[in-house]
């Protein structure tokens, strides 16, 4: 008969033969080894890295089409605006500032009505510089400096 030192059957096991007297030693290893292992993980992996670095490039170039499309509307819109402002805006504004500066000269109008066709006209100055920078931004845009 067989007993075991250990109760365990872990390994190492030691034990004793009762029938020959003998002592043993019972050594298990254990090693997994793939049977059916096909890299799946690493192929999945592999691919996912790969859809990514695509939509990457399709995100690029979307976005190498879409700035140029936003910065020329920029230029239509600024090019659009600083003539209205040269041609109709900033004369219209400066005509009714010295009418009101004739009429209260008159003796028709107060002086806060003086101030607020003199703070339309600068308004309408501080607007018209403004779209004389955004004309210019996006000139420089288009031109490739900013």
């Amino acid at each position: 008969m067989l007993t075991p030192l250990f109760d365990s059957d872990k390994a190492p096991g030691f034990g004793h033969d009762d029938s020959t007297g003998d002592e043993f030693a019972n050594v298990q290893l254990s090693l997994s080894l793939p049977v059916h292992n096909t890299n799946q993980g690493n192929i999945r992996s592999a691919y996912a890295e790969y859809c990514e670095a695509t939509q990457n490039v399709e995100r690029i170039d979307l976005s190498i089409r879409r700035d140029p499309a936003r910065i020329m509307r920029e230029y239509q819109v600024a090019e659009a605006t600083v003539p209205q402002y040269e041609q109709t805006i900033l004369p219209k504004a400066k005509e009714a500032c010295d009418l009101m500066q004739d009429a209260r000269d008159a003796g028709e109008f107060d002086f806060l009505r003086i101030l607020t066709a003199r703070r339309a006209y600068f308004d309408a100055n501080i607007k018209y510089v403004v779209a004389l920078r955004q004309l210019a931004q996006a000139n420089a845009k288009i031109d490739g400096c900013c």
